[in-house]
């Protein structure tokens, strides 16, 4: 094998390293793209979670029925999903409106509170 063929086939080894290498950090980015929505996701239905909570004088604990024991549980250590806490907010919604209330109306009521209109939401029910 002469030098001039070595040279090549180490250049084209290191052609694919750098081919690898870019397809794993834009698999990075993708994940921490992914990542950083949930995490907005979760910090927005939080705050209506809190928000919604305030607007109705109670707490998670005067939920806990609304929500069920399998939601409930985790709840005291924090690991629900955006998803999940969407749905606590919808349950909480119903049962707080007595199931009157739009839900995309109750959570454009929430997303005003931060603008001092928290009656918004009390009238709902």
């Amino acid at each position: 094998m002469s030098a001039a063929t070595s040279s090549r086939d180490q250049y084209l080894a290191f052609q694919r390293e750098v081919e690898d290498t870019r397809g794993t950090l834009n698999r990075y980015r993708t994940d921490l793209s992914g990542l950083q929505s949930e995490q907005e996701r979760l910090c927005t239905n939080t705050d209506r979670l809190m928000k919604l909570f305030d607007a109705t004088g109670k707490t998670v604990d005067d939920y806990a029925d609304v929500l069920g024991a399998v939601w409930w549980q985790p709840s005291k250590t924090a690991r629900q999903t955006p998803t999940e806490l969407k749905t606590a907010i919808e349950k909480i919604g119903k049962s707080a409106t007595g199931a009157r209330a739009d839900l995309r109306q109750l959570t454009d009521a929430i997303d005003t509170v931060d603008d001092g209109q928290v009656s918004a939401i009390s009238s709902m029910n």
